[in-house]
């Protein structure tokens, strides 16, 4: 069930990235570019579809690939707070969201790691 939540966020987030760059109109270059660095140019995307497979076939990795997203989207959301005029998104319930979606991410991490401590990561 994580690995199919985490695949499905990757390919999601890797499309939606593709439709805002790949657009010829109607989005701004400002919104392109605030696209590209939320998401670290694709990065934490393609690690949610990496770490997913990983997971699915039980590889030691995954643990590996989860917590650099992890430290990848923490790294993305200091910038943002740095460098943002709006750091805290557009609303409080997106902001409610991404803290659910950390704290998720945190007990993946701690899933994985005691997955690889008691030897069913191969």
């Amino acid at each position: 069930m994580i690995s199919a939540f985490y695949l499905f966020a990757g390919v999601a987030s890797l499309f939606s990235l593709l439709g805002i760059v790949a657009s010829p109109q109607g989005i701004p270059q400002e919104m392109r570019s605030k696209a590209l660095g939320w998401t670290l140019w694709g990065m934490i995307p393609l690690l949610n579809i990496i770490g997913a497979f990983s997971l699915f076939r039980m590889k030691k990795a995954a643990h590996s690939i989860f917590c650099a997203i992890l430290g990848l989207g923490l790294a993305n959301a200091l910038l943002r707070a740095l460098f943002d005029p709006d750091p805290l998104l557009t609303g409080s319930n997106e902001l409610i969201g991404t803290a659910l979606g950390y704290v998720i991410l945190v007990l993946v991490c701690i899933y994985t790691y005691n997955l690889k401590k008691h030897g069913a990561l191969t």
